[in-house]
């Protein structure tokens, strides 16, 4: 008997000197997250809002976290080919996908299989958007581009960030709701839609005042019209007015807001996601993303953990129903286990 429990004795010293190393393993392992570089994957192409903020972001994140962070765009698939990227790989914290409201419809347009609740998200900051024509344009007035968009259906082309997405679907309305048809032309991103406006290749461009600033500061393109229900005082031309003053019926379907930032899958271990967010919450703080903001005209949210959960879920279930009822989904939100907005908590 004395044999057996001086066996057990040393058994259970043994398994608690094991569960003791494993758990200072983890603690160490958790204290040293991260050890290596870390990579951002954008969706979208260079020069937009959303690589613009994934940099800057970005830059401010490493000297916090005391390790390099790459930004990689990788475009195509609406999203679905950087979003599958990401997922693929480890849930580590290593990879993350640089992202806006345009990845809430991954599921919808069939670009990637995942909804919201399997993404935690980070949301930087957003911005308004307007639609914008060079400054040499004949129209001077919004009034004057749709009295001429009403008399020549479809002459008018509007370049945009991607078809289904929330630039094309905000012109879309008006042709959807208010009868006027515009020719929409897809690239991929905003800032490629708006060298094309600059270029001559379509008579306007919506994107968000963010993207289009420096355009506008430089003299080569001017604003119509916010696809906003409110005016907006846009710094260094003035006012520029609200897309509801011509066309009320749209107050139903907007606002529909633009943000920026990151994601990375739900199931990345929590450590790395707390510190993951509190490093963005500091660099948010920092002066050269205050002055970012600022001179963009964009407002930041600096959302993370749960607000940001609740955020993105109210507003995948807007965007992905509204983009159904306007025919662009490729798969019904209910099928993707979305709820309807009047569902949604």
């Amino acid at each position: 008997m004395k044999r057996f429990f001086k066996k057990l004795g040393l058994f259970l010293l043994i398994a608690t000197l094991v569960v003791g190393f494993l758990a200072g393993n983890v603690i160490f392992a958790e204290e040293k997250w991260p050890t290596r570089s870390i990579s951002v994957i954008c969706f979208s192409s260079a020069g937009g809002g959303t690589d613009t903020w994934n940099r800057a972001v970005a830059a401010e994140m490493q000297g916090i976290l005391g390790v390099p962070i790459t930004v990689t765009n990788m475009t195509g698939g609406r999203g679905g080919v950087a979003a599958s990227y990401v997922w693929d790989h480890p849930h580590d914290g290593y990879l993350v996908l640089g992202a806006s409201e345009t990845l809430l419809l991954l599921p919808t347009n069939a670009a990637h299989p995942t909804t919201a609740k399997e993404w935690e998200f980070f949301i930087a900051a957003g911005a308004p958007g307007c639609i914008c024509v060079r400054a040499d344009s004949p129209y001077k007035t919004f009034q004057e581009f749709v009295d001429y968009a009403k008399s020549h259906p479809g002459d008018i082309s509007i370049s945009n960030s991607g078809m289904g997405k929330l630039w094309h679907m905000k012109a879309a309305m008006m042709d959807l709701y208010a009868g006027v048809k515009f020719k929409h032309i897809p690239y991929k991103g905003s800032h490629p839609a708006i060298v094309a406006c600059v270029a001559g290749e379509t008579n306007a461009v919506v994107a968000s005042v963010g993207e289009v600033f420096s355009f506008v500061k430089a003299g080569k393109l001017r604003p119509l019209v916010m696809t906003e229900p409110e005016s907006f005082l846009f710094k260094g031309y003035g006012k520029v007015p609200a897309i509801t003053d011509f066309f009320p019926q749209l107050k139903q379907y907007l606002p529909l807001n633009q943000w920026l930032g990151y994601m990375l899958p739900a199931d990345t271990p929590k450590y790395v996601l707390d510190k993951f967010a509190s490093a963005f919450e500091e660099a948010l703080k920092s002066d050269k993303i205050k002055n970012l903001a600022n001179t963009r005209m964009e407002k930041i949210y600096g959302l993370t953990g749960a607000k940001a959960k609740e955020f993105a879920l109210k507003m995948q279930s807007r965007l992905c129903w509204t983009q159904y009822r306007m025919g662009f989904s490729r798969v019904p939100p209910e099928k993707c286990g979305i709820p309807k907005p009047s569902e949604v908590k």
